[in-house]
This record gives C-alpha cells, structure tokens and sequence, in this order.
C-alpha cells in the first residue's frame, strides 16, 4: 500500500488536469476521467476514510456528470431533430413538396405520351449517349461493384438534390425545369419497355430504389418552391426573415433528402443489380413507399399538434 501523501503527491497533477479538462476537450477528459477513477477506487480500498477520497469521488461525479450528461443531450438533441424539427419543417414545406413531386409524376405522364405517340421522339428526349446504352431485350439483373456504384449513385443523386435547392435562385424556374425535365426522362424510356412487353422487370428494376429517390429530390424541389414563395408572399413576417425561415427549414429537410438517397443508392446498387424474384423487389418497393408514407405522416401530424398547442 502507498502512503496516503506519496500517492496524493504522485497523482495530483493528473487530478489538476481533470479538473481544467472537464470543461475542454472531451476526448483529454476521457482519459483523465478513466485514471482519475482507478485512483478513487484504491483510494476507496486503502484510504475509505480520508479527505482525498471524498475530494476524487466529487472530481470523479463531476466528471461522469458533464461526460456522460452531454452525451445524452446529445442522443436527446439527435432525437428530437427527426421527431420535431424535421416533421416542423415538413410541415410547412407540405403543400411545395406536393407541387414539386405534381410537376415530376406531370413530367413522367409527357414523357410516356409523347414517346407513345412518335417512338422517334425519343432522340429528341435523350441524349443520344444515353440512347445507345438502353437495350430493353438485354435490361435485367446484371453483376456489378455495388460499393463504387453506390458512392457513385449517391453522389450524383446528393447534387441533384442540392441543385434543385438551389434552384431558389432562379425564382423557383430552374427548380420547376428540373423536376419536369426528371421526370419527362423517366417517363420517355417506359414505352421502351411496353412495346418489347418487358413493363414488369423494367419497374421491378426502378421502383425498389425509385420511390425513396423521386420521393427525396421532389422533397428539395418542394424546399426551393417553398423559399421562393415565402420571399415573394411573406404574410406578416418582414421578407427576409420569412425568407431565412424558409431557408433554414430547407436545410434541415435537406439533411433528411440526404439520407433517402444514400438509403436509395444503397437499393440501387445492392438490391436492384441482384438476381432477385421480381415479387421480393416489388415488396420492397412497397416496404419503402408505406415507410416514408407513415413518416411522413407522423411529421403532419405531430406538427398540427404541436401548432395548436403553442
């Protein structure tokens, strides 16, 4: 056993320097906050009555108190950004994101019509790049490296989105454009796949991954939609300040957009490539379509609530 002055002088530094770091950086705080703690426990064995041990149990609350008390802020903050903020700011972006996806499905109708109507039109639609890579006869599941493609589909997905966003810029033109364009794309390869009679593993192919990814880049366009009409029409708040709340709920609903598509790039690399029963793709497809359905719907409900409670 140490004496009880050596082993104060010994470690007292250490004791010293938990007490400046409890209110620095956590990482030194962890650290001290482990030695700090071995020393209360022989304390605890050899001195359990004398002042040093009273004096580290304190330092050692203390310490446990803004360590492990932030990290539940923390996981409370995390929480409440998806249960509150985001299902707020949904709700106010609810009548935009309707918009934006009526102009997308608007899009995808044109572009079936038009194709349907003249197949040649088709050469007008697409690039003529992207014309010689679809062979409906050849379309089906095929090996892939998901991983690069998913960074790949993720990424491209990500800045489709954030242009969308951005489309706030133009006076919501370039949002309504792009949504159309999207859309009009999509819909121009359907009759493609009609004619050939190979409708069915075309969707199984596009639906799994689809219905989260046109949901979340609709979402971005309904966002800019949103900051344009509160800057133009900012009822009774001054225009800026209606504008910056507009904007400030884009960005949180941007963070969720965000996440959709890495959850629909991961279907799409992962899922969508693989030798699957078309029927296990369409319950996916339809597991997606209820899940963001019921959120979604919890987002419009817990804000009524919360609005009429305020």
């Amino acid at each position: 056993m140490i004496r009880e002055d050596y082993f104060i002088k010994t470690y007292r530094e250490t004791w010293t320097a938990l007490e400046h770091s409890i209110h620095g950086n956590p990482l030194d705080t962890v650290d001290l906050y482990r030695q700090v703690s071995s020393h209360l426990s022989y304390a605890r064995t050899y001195y359990p009555d004398h002042e040093v041990t009273r004096y580290l149990n304190a330092l050692v609350s203390r310490a446990h108190l803004v360590l492990y008390g932030k990290r539940k802020r923390d996981m409370l903050a995390f929480s409440r950004f998806f249960t509150q903020d985001i299902p707020d700011a949904f709700y106010r972006c609810f009548p935009f994101f309707l918009l934006s996806y009526a102009i997308t499905i608007f899009g995808i109708v044109i572009g079936i019509l038009v194709v349907n109507a003249s197949p040649s039109a088709i050469t007008l639609l697409l690039p003529s790049s992207l014309i010689s890579g679809i062979h409906p006869l050849q379309t089906g599941p095929h090996v892939v490296n998901a991983p690069i493609m998913a960074s790949e589909i993720m990424s491209n997905n990500i800045r489709v989105a954030v242009i969308s966003f951005l489309g706030f810029f133009s006076a919501g033109i370039y949002t309504i454009y792009s949504m159309y364009i999207n859309g009009m794309l999509l819909g121009s390869i359907v009759p493609l796949f009609l004619h050939v009679h190979r409708f069915a593993m075309f969707s199984s192919l596009i639906l799994p991954h689809g219905v989260t990814e046109i949901t979340a880049i609709s979402l971005s366009g309904g966002c800019s939609l949103m900051a344009v009409y509160r800057f133009f029409v900012p009822q009774k708040r001054k225009r800026l300040a209606s504008l910056k709340m507009a904007l400030f709920d884009g960005i949180k609903l941007i963070v969720l957009v965000t996440i959709m598509l890495v959850i629909a790039g991961t279907i799409e690399s992962f899922i969508t490539p693989d030798f699957l029963a078309m029927w296990i793709k369409f319950a996916i497809a339809g597991g997606t379509f209820v899940f963001w359905v019921a959120y979604f719907s919890y987002c419009i409900v817990s804000a009524k609530r919360r609005s009429r409670a305020t």
